[in-house]
């Protein structure tokens, strides 16, 4: 969306119309058709407000537009827009409550980007196969030491990418809300750079890139279900560690 930022504390000729992320979050979606730029706005563009966000900002508090509504499933209208990470949250509630297992959980994931893979095979775009090689590049530059936090964002971002790529917008809302959950689970695992990690993405983009959908498919499937049993062997140890504390605490003198 475009927007007039502000980009420096240096006057009015410090702002800029660009291009910026949509917003997120909870709030009204405004189509803005015009804007009002008031006395206050000339003290923000200097730093003399007594409000002052550090650019770059966008200016404005006087605006004249329209409201967007959407039609809600059952009538009426809402006018907030459709928010995926509301898939997120109730299949991660679901499972720290118990009512989904990582069993379940992982094996899904699998079963879903079997149909990714063939989406993507067929629809990537060359802007996104360049997005993956360079969030693989991304992968390569981090020491295998590193922490998990790191590989965990660029795995986020690889599989969000590839979602993408098969131009489906469930299939998008469904893979990144298991792929969430379970980097999660990796992160909180503390689950070692698998060696393999690095070559095995390259395969699989260029799978992608030359449309080799099987082949795709079964490096897909190989890696989730090697992630699969290193999940399964990390909760297991943690259910051992943790009904192994009560235990140590009544015999201990």
């Amino acid at each position: 969306m475009r927007a007039a930022q502000l980009t420096r504390l240096d006057g009015p000729d410090a702002v800029e119309v660009s291009e910026i992320d949509e917003p997120t979050g909870d709030g009204v979606v405004v189509e803005v058709h015009a804007a009002g730029a008031a006395f206050p706005d000339a003290l923000l563009t200097r730093g003399l407000y007594q409000y002052r966000p550090d650019p770059p900002f966008v200016l404005g508090a006087e605006i004249a537009g329209v409201v967007g509504l959407h039609k809600g499933a059952r009538g009426g209208a809402f006018i907030l827009k459709g928010d995926p990470d509301l898939v997120t949250r109730s299949i991660r509630d679901m499972f720290h409550l118990g009512r989904i297992s990582l069993d379940n959980l992982t094996e899904a994931r699998t079963l879903i980007m079997q149909i990714a893979m063939q989406l993507a095979s067929e629809r990537i775009r060359p802007t996104t196969v360049a997005a993956l090689e360079r969030n693989v590049d991304r992968l390569t530059m981090l020491p295998v030491s590193g922490k998990a936090a790191e590989r965990v964002a660029i795995s986020a971002e690889f599989y969000r990418l590839i979602s993408q790529a098969t131009d489906n917008t469930v299939l998008q809302v469904i893979i990144e809300a298991l792929t969430d959950i379970v980097l999660q689970q990796v992160e909180q695992s503390n689950i070692e750079f698998f060696p393999n990690l690095i070559a095995h993405r390259r395969r699989l983009v260029q799978y992608i890139a030359t449309r080799q959908v099987d082949e795709a498919k079964r490096e897909m499937t190989e890696h989730l279900q090697r992630l699969r049993r290193h999940l399964m062997r990390a909760e297991r140890s943690a259910a051992g560690n943790k009904a192994s504390r009560p235990l140590a605490e009544e015999t201990s003198p």
